[in-house]
């Protein structure tokens, strides 16, 4: 019974350990690049499905939901692998390497949220909530904002970034957007679970 009980312990911590962000290795470099390659003809949206998060009030999953894209090593070399593919590049081992020197303690997020007038997004803070650590992110790059005619709303993009080391890469995390029109957007990643 003990062996047995070993076992599933040992299967368990295993599990999580495939799926949860973590250093990269060959194997794992090597799959990302396996995914962007046999992907690189589906459109971006598809894509970036495993790595994607909705606003947690969000009522319609649909182009005006508010999202947000977590793009951890695996997904950066993934799109790498994915854009020379697509150029009729080869793909490398170095060009991997690479996108990990360059993105060396960096998780980031590609952010969309809604507000009521074109000046909501001014001014962004963005945080990680983890249990009762609070990491505010090191630089926002804000992006070009946008009225949707369908949900009469204007739309705004940014890119965000956070230390990594100071993130527990095994647990969930909320990123929580706060706007310029006090409203504050959420989107829950459970780091366990996502390459």
């Amino acid at each position: 019974m003990k062996i047995f009980i070993s076992i599933l312990l040992m299967m368990f911590f295993t599990y999580n350990q495939v799926f949860a962000i973590a250093p990269l290795n060959e194997q794992s470099i090597t799959a990302a690049q396996k995914y962007g390659i046999d992907n690189s003809k589906i459109n971006l949206g598809l894509f970036l499905k495993p790595w994607l998060s909705y606003e947690e009030t969000s009522s319609k999953l649909d182009e005006t939901a508010e999202t947000a894209h977590i793009y951890t090593s695996y997904l950066l070399i993934a799109t790498d692998a994915k854009e020379a593919t697509l150029k009729n590049k080869k793909v490398t081992l170095q060009d991997s390497e690479k996108v990990i020197i360059d993105y060396n303690d960096i998780l980031s997020f590609s952010i969309k949220v809604s507000g009521e007038n074109d000046i909501f997004a001014q001014n962004l803070v963005a945080i990680i909530v983890q249990g009762d650590n609070v990491v505010k992110s090191v630089k926002i790059i804000p992006q070009a904002v946008s009225y949707n005619e369908k949900n009469k709303k204007y739309s705004a993009g940014s890119f965000v970034y956070f230390k990594e080391s100071s993130i527990e890469l095994g647990k969930p995390i909320k990123l929580i957007i706060s706007t310029s029109d006090n409203n504050k957007h959420c989107f829950y990643f459970d780091l366990a679970k996502i390459n």
